[in-house]
């Protein structure tokens, strides 16, 4: 079912005729990803005997890895030189690929019972559960509020150059592989140890960024090490969890973590203009301080965070800095066009046009051909930094530039 979903929904991105298509589409491929990560891991362990688990669940790891690390450029390549239509219908081609394969080789499983809604109350009252669910949340928020900054903090901070820059990145990444390695190793002989390992490692990789940036062969040493941290934590949460639920909850269970998975990698990247604007002005600079306030919306798809914004904008006069590189960032999207709607109604179209502005990407992208449409001013995110990298550019008119300014 997840992979009919990626292959409808990524044609329907390739064809999408305009803003609400294209966002329906990719809500469909989102779906199709949470499906994936709901039943890959506990497919992988039912199709192998007990000393192979591991194993199993550590390829899945690693094949995600291997993913990221070819997939983001390859997928990046395309873009830029036959557009980022076929971008996606590649993306369909290769999961039809993948479907065929499957449908061939894969063999048939024995059927677990049915999930039932009686049975969510109790698996929610496990306090492993609802340990592990915790640390999938706080151990990415600390993650992701570093990882988010890692190429400007390289750059402007460490003063590397950008080939050192693109070295470290890779290291970073191709270390998972061997994140997932110690995991297929050890694990089983000495899981306690092996999950307080790999959640401490990442505190102590976090709390060195700083210091080791002295040298940058040290720091590209501790890149790696964080890479290996990380993707240990990831596939040792799934193998926990799976190991505390049950054949029929399991599918439940994992999608629920994902979920929040996803909810920390979010709120990190959230954190770190958040954490800027209030080291600089306070945590409540907007309830203390006259003249200009900064909120951030498109964080989440919450209606009630929405709608308290709406109230605060109402009748005032405000400005709009939406940032998003491609354009199609779901929540950023959602608020961006609801607060535009609000903005236009207040003081009219042309009026509205001039306190817009947008930071994207410098010649394609959905927000950018808006921006040009509409005559917005806009600031440009390089094409070698991604939009998670953003924050700390000097290109980019942020809310630590607003904070400072009077």
């Amino acid at each position: 079912m997840g992979s009919e979903m990626c292959i409808r929904d990524s044609v329907a991105s390739a064809f999408a005729t305009g803003f609400w298509t294209l966002l329906l589409s990719r809500i469909g491929v989102a779906f199709a990803h949470s499906i994936f990560w709901s039943v890959a891991s506990p497919i992988a362990v039912r199709l192998v005997k007990g000393p192979f688990k591991a194993l199993a669940m550590s390829m899945i790891v690693t094949g995600t890895a291997i993913a990221i690390i070819v997939g983001l450029p390859l997928g990046r390549i395309i873009g830029l030189y036959v557009g980022w239509r076929m971008a996606f219908m590649c993306i369909a081609v290769l999961a039809f690929i993948v479907l065929a394969y499957m449908f061939f080789v894969f063999p048939k499983l024995e059927k677990s019972e049915p999930f039932t809604l009686s049975q969510l109350p109790v698996m929610l009252k496990n306090p492993v559960l609802i340990g592990l669910y915790m640390m999938s949340f706080l151990l990415p928020t600390g993650y992701y509020t570093a990882y988010s900054y890692i190429e400007p903090y390289l750059k402007q901070i460490v003063l590397m150059d950008d080939a050192w820059i693109t070295i470290t990145l890779v290291i970073f990444g191709a270390a998972g592989l061997l994140g997932s390695a110690a995991f297929s190793k050890w694990y089983d002989k000495c899981r306690y140890h092996f999950f307080r390992i790999t959640v401490l490692g990442v505190a102590v990789v976090l709390l060195l960024l700083y210091p080791i940036s002295i040298n940058h062969y040290l720091l590209v040493l501790l890149c790696a090490v964080w890479g290996i941290f990380v993707t240990a934590f990831n596939v040792v949460g799934q193998a926990e969890l799976l190991r505390t639920t049950t054949m029929s909850t399991s599918a439940v269970a994992m999608s629920i973590y994902s979920g929040i998975y996803n909810l920390g990698i979010g709120s990190g990247s959230y954190l770190g203009g958040r954490a800027v604007v209030e080291a600089v002005k306070g945590m409540y600079h907007n309830e203390l301080e006259d003249g200009l306030k900064i909120y951030f919306c498109g964080n989440s798809i919450s209606p009630t965070y929405l709608n308290d914004i709406i109230t605060l904008c109402k009748g005032k006069r405000f400005s709009i800095n939406v940032i998003s590189k491609s354009g199609t960032t779901t929540e950023t999207s959602l608020a961006f066009r609801v607060l535009r709607e609000l903005l236009e109604k207040e003081m009219g179209v042309e009026e509205a046009n001039k306190r817009i502005y947008a930071t994207t990407d410098r010649a394609k992208g959905t927000l950018k051909q808006l921006a040009d449409a509409q005559g917005w001013p806009t600031f440009v995110v390089p094409d070698d930094v991604g939009g998670r990298y953003s924050c700390l550019l000097y290109t980019s008119p942020s809310p630590r530039d607003l904070s400072t300014s009077r």
